[in-house]
């Protein structure tokens, strides 16, 4: 079935615009690879590892983990020079992020004890002073959960059938090991989410790959997605398998095919 203006919410234009406009305005680097940097590839998965490990403990929602790893890319691609207290950082980024994001807010004094104490609470508000002025106030960022919920909410009206809830989960299980991979922190959220939802075409066997309606929705074609794809598939093949220790906890009842696709995954490595 084919996409028609009919099918879109009267706002699907407007809200598609407000968030491409906002991700247009984001400028992120991969850090990373910046031999300069005080922040390492390794440095950066440990406390995406924390922040997974947080939410699989305290039931934290999607968006205040997305988000707490957007305030950290978009810090660490502004502010790179000398930086050493990933802790304080980490637990501040989590710290503004919850309170945009959750119903229940963390105290500080309950943050500090998540890490051993490391830090007392002058620090966590002076870190946090920082941080807002180093974003300039601008806290209500768009992430690769804000995209991909987005378009699939769009794409499920058109594509009922095929768009099933197992369908859903595997997207967000490729999304959240994509933000591992250093080389995506400069990739558009919309790009991304667009890439995740073709790789999961691909793996679920989709007939069509890409069709017309997927196209309309975001705004990207399968020559678009070629390099990103590229990339993604080259990250399964040696992505580690400790971390899927954490995302089983989070997804291993929710995606009743979640073996095989652990399966597809690996035998990606073996090729």
């Amino acid at each position: 079935m084919d996409f028609k203006e009919d099918d879109c919410d009267i706002y699907y234009i407007e809200i598609e615009k407000n968030l491409k406009k906002k991700e247009n305005e984001e400028n992120l680097v991969n850090y990373c690879i910046n031999p300069d940097s005080q922040i390492k590839e390794e440095d950066r998965i440990m406390i995406i590892n924390w922040f997974f490990w947080l939410q699989n403990n305290q039931q934290i929602n999607d968006n205040c983990i997305y988000l707490s790893i957007k305030y950290l890319d978009t810090f660490l691609s502004i502010y790179n020079e000398n930086y050493y207290n990933l802790d304080i950082l980490k637990v501040t980024c989590f710290f503004i992020a919850q309170k945009l994001e959750t119903t229940y807010v963390f105290c500080i004094t309950d943050l500090i004890k998540l890490i051993s104490n490391k830090c007392n609470k002058d620090d966590i508000i002076d870190h946090e002073n920082f941080l807002l002025k180093k974003f300039n106030y601008f806290i209500f960022m768009v992430t690769i959960n804000d995209f991909l919920h987005f378009f699939l909410k769009n794409i499920k009206k058109i594509n009922f059938e095929e768009i099933t809830e197992e369908y859903f989960y595997l997207c967000f299980f490729l999304s959240d090991i994509s933000v591992y991979n250093c080389n995506f922190i400069s990739t558009k959220p919309s790009l991304l989410s667009s890439t995740i939802i073709y790789i999961v075409n691909i793996i679920t066997k989709k007939e069509n790959l890409w069709n017309k309606s997927f196209q309309k929705i975001t705004s990207y074609s399968v020559e678009d997605l070629k390099t990103t794809t590229q990339i993604f598939f080259q990250f399964l093949e040696f992505f580690d398998d400790q971390y899927f220790i954490l995302l089983n906890t989070k997804y291993s009842e929710k995606l009743k095919n979640f073996t095989n696709v652990i399966s597809y995954i690996n035998n990606l490595k073996i090729k």
